[in-house]
């Protein structure tokens, strides 16, 4: 089996989560103090679509434990194994 040629090197991308660089704040997004972009948290656990199970909360909040408007959480069901991935209405 061959490698890959290092020339031209191989292009790296900085890590992302939600649109935004890791590790620099977001400046679009107002401070946690404004309740206008917030969202209700999610429930800890929902009822499965496919099989009626429980699923259960995979996602936890961000670093100040604020949940925004538009977040993804994801769910995971203990019977199916299915995930259910749902996006946060605003508040």
């Amino acid at each position: 089996m061959r490698r890959p040629r290092s020339s031209p090197a191989t292009t790296r991308t900085p890590p992302r989560y939600g649109g935004h660089t890791v590790g620099v704040p977001p400046t679009d997004r107002p401070a946690a103090s404004h309740a206008a972009d917030g969202a209700l948290p999610p429930e800890p656990t929902i009822v499965c679509v496919d099989c009626g199970g429980t699923a259960h909360l995979l996602t936890a909040p961000r670093e100040a434990g604020e949940w925004y408007a538009g977040d993804i959480v994801s769910y995971r069901c203990t019977d199916c194994r299915d995930r259910w991935d749902i996006q946060l209405p605003p508040a």
